[in-house]
């Protein structure tokens, strides 16, 4: 009979809704769920306006729901959430591409940063510390830092237009022979640490003397002259110095000592600002991630080195995405191809962090009671139906 067709659909379509149910209140805390939704369509007998007949109801589809769970702090290093739309990029050991909002990362013995099942987190990777177009695999350095040996000295500071005239021969040794000096660390080619001393000794006015030492031993000398304005003219014997430091590291290294930002005013002289380019080798220490998904790695000399921009995914349509399960989604031709963003632009990172599921327990345990009365309704319908059914038998 045709009621109890009609009830058999409702009990399916029940059945139907209290697995999406069941599988949403299985998965209340599972990192970066999105919870399903079931939606049902009625289906009627063809026949003309006014004269059909309702014939049950059908599963039209099964959704996800994709807006955000709540994110919450963690201590974990490697974990990342993501505050808006979009998905980490992922690849799997199979080659396969994934998509997932679950960022509790880890790292294989490699390097890689991986997703719990081993497929790897995916990035615009860096080279020599700015970044590329290029996405591939985000993997740690396994190795310490190289040393970068010092070019360039920058200095920032007021020359005293009011100090005094000095006419002794120079010697470091001797404060009178000269009116202040700037210190500064600077490196060679192996990395080792060398102390550079410059010594500034006012010859005449808006002319200024420079003795250079490094550790000690007179490097280089040249002169600063500045205008009646205050404004650098020239310096004369600071550029392109050469420099040997012995130690076995590289010989006649090139140094630069950059004036370009100093000034000559009365008054005191300003709090000189003294920086260089070099570093020491350094041991790799642990990683930064900013909330632009750049993934720096530290290092023990204070070095902060990009590897790498987390690839954020976003599709026009993410109700096209196929579950794969593992809480990783599939691009399909509905979903239309990813677009990534190198400035990630598409979803800003919270490292630190992640994202919980977003399902709403108490939604959901409603959802369940409801779909157990129109369960149980149904199967009323289909007794209802059986009954019918023995009395048409019954009749003599």
């Amino acid at each position: 009979m045709s009621i109890m067709n009609v009830a058999l659909s409702g009990l399916q379509a029940a059945s139907s809704d209290l697995e999406v149910t069941g599988n949403n209140i299985a998965n209340a805390n599972t990192i970066g769920f999105k919870q399903s939704k079931t939606e049902f369509a009625d289906v009627y007998y063809s026949g003309s306006v006014g004269n059909q007949v309702g014939n049950g109801v059908k599963v039209a589809s099964i959704s996800a729901d994709f807006s955000s769970g709540q994110i919450g702090v963690t201590n974990g290093e490697f974990d990342m959430a993501l505050a808006g739309d979009g998905f980490f990029t992922i690849k799997g050991t199979d080659g396969s591409t994934g998509y997932t909002r679950a960022g509790d990362f880890q790292v294989d013995k490699e390097g890689y940063i991986t997703t719990s099942n081993g497929s790897r987190l995916q990035g615009y990777l860096a080279n020599k510390g700015q970044m590329t177009a290029a996405v591939g695999d985000i993997q740690l350095p396994l190795m310490q830092a190289l040393p970068n040996p010092t070019t360039t000295i920058d200095y920032h500071r007021n020359f005293d237009a009011s100090a005094p005239v000095i006419s002794s021969a120079f010697n470091s040794n001797d404060s009178t022979t000269f009116n202040f000096a700037d210190q500064a660390t600077i490196y060679d080619s192996l990395g080792t640490a060398h102390a550079a001393s410059t010594f500034y000794t006012k010859t005449s006015n808006n002319n200024w003397n420079v003795n250079v030492e490094i550790d000690g031993a007179l490097a280089s000398s040249g002169t600063l002259v500045f205008s009646d304005a205050g404004v650098l003219q020239s310096s004369a014997g600071l550029n392109a110095i050469s420099w040997t430091p012995g130690g076995g590291a590289q010989s006649g290294q090139a140094l630069n000592f950059n004036y370009s930002n100093t000034t000559q005013y009365g008054g005191n002289n300003a709090p000189p600002s003294v920086t260089q380019d070099g570093y020491a080798a350094g041991i790799y220490t642990g990683v930064s991630i900013d909330n632009n998904g750049v993934i720096s790695a530290r290092y023990t000399n204070g070095r902060l080195e990009p590897l790498a921009q987390v690839a954020v995914a976003r599709f026009s349509n993410p109700q096209g995405l196929l579950a794969a399960g593992d809480r990783e989604w599939l691009e399909t031709t509905a979903s239309g191809v990813p677009q990534l963003s190198l400035n990630n632009s598409l979803g800003n990172i919270r490292s630190n962090s992640l994202e919980s599921s977003n399902v709403d327990l108490t939604e959901q345990l409603v959802k369940m009671i409801t779909t157990q009365r129109a369960f149980q309704a149904n199967a009323q319908a289909v007794k209802a139906g059986d009954s019918i059914t023995q009395t048409v038998i019954n009749i003599q």
